[in-house]
């Protein structure tokens, strides 16, 4: 073999193994075969999760009863999520669903007979728009959505 046979085996010997440490090191060490292409992650930022997490909320609505009845007159929340009654009047209050005596629309909004001074709290999970009065003045009235 003349010197620069020699010299060009050298080079192609120290090229396939310069390859072959290359594609081990972008393997991150692992001896996979070059051709099963490395799993992909997509790093997810704090702002992209925070929109989903915001949206499964669970929360606390307060409703006071007071001499102009309920306030507020509309609450609004999350199915899961609950509503305290508190009763700042100095007489017995009972908030129930409507209809009025029956009580049968959405019976989660039946919440029994809260005495002066006292509260209450249910959990309501059946979504809608429902009507809830005060079932010892039933012309004291409140809605209650839940989406």
């Amino acid at each position: 073999m003349t010197r620069n046979k020699k010299i060009a085996a050298v080079v192609l010997v120290l090229l396939v193994v310069g390859v072959g440490v290359g594609i081990f090191v972008a393997n991150d060490g692992q001896t996979n075969d070059v051709a099963t292409p490395k799993p992909t992650t997509k790093a997810t930022t704090k702002s992209q999760a925070t929109p989903a997490s915001q949206s499964n909320r669970k929360e606390t609505v307060t409703v006071r009863y007071g001499d102009n009845g309920f306030s507020p007159a509309t609450v609004t929340v999350k199915a899961g999520s609950s509503i305290t009654f508190i009763n700042e009047s100095n007489q017995s209050i009972n908030p129930s669903s409507d209809p009025h005596p029956t009580h049968t629309t959405n019976p989660q909004l039946t919440v029994g007979t809260i005495d002066a001074g006292e509260s209450k709290t249910i959990t309501v999970t059946k979504v809608g728009q429902w009507g809830v009065h005060n079932h010892l003045n039933p012309s004291e009235k409140l809605t209650v959505i839940v989406q």
